[in-house]
């Protein structure tokens, strides 16, 4: 059985899929089921909608995104070959 983990150490990805969950009225499922290109576009397309100026949108390169994704997925208990996974862009399930 997985540990419970804290708030504090999910709490990015439980402002995601808030975010998500009330703007578009997914799921966590189905927002689970989204690519991380997929959840980053449509965050950036959320924040332009509600007035963010181009300028000041966040423009991480995708090195980036994968090296923060591959921290929460280590935070969340993520497995080796999930984590290899991520690491060549395929779509895993935490």
């Amino acid at each position: 059985m997985q540990k419970l983990v804290e708030f504090s150490q999910l709490e990015d990805t439980y402002i995601v899929i808030d975010l998500l969950a009330s703007e578009y009225g997914w799921s966590i499922t189905e927002i689970q089921e989204l690519t991380i290109p997929e959840v980053s576009g449509l965050i950036r397309c959320i924040m332009r909608r509600k007035g963010v100026k181009p300028q000041d949108l966040p423009g991480p390169t995708k090195k980036t995104e994968v090296t923060d994704l591959i921290k929460l997925a280590k935070k969340l208990g993520a497995k080796p070959e999930q984590l290899e996974a991520l690491k060549n862009g395929k779509k895993v399930n935490l």
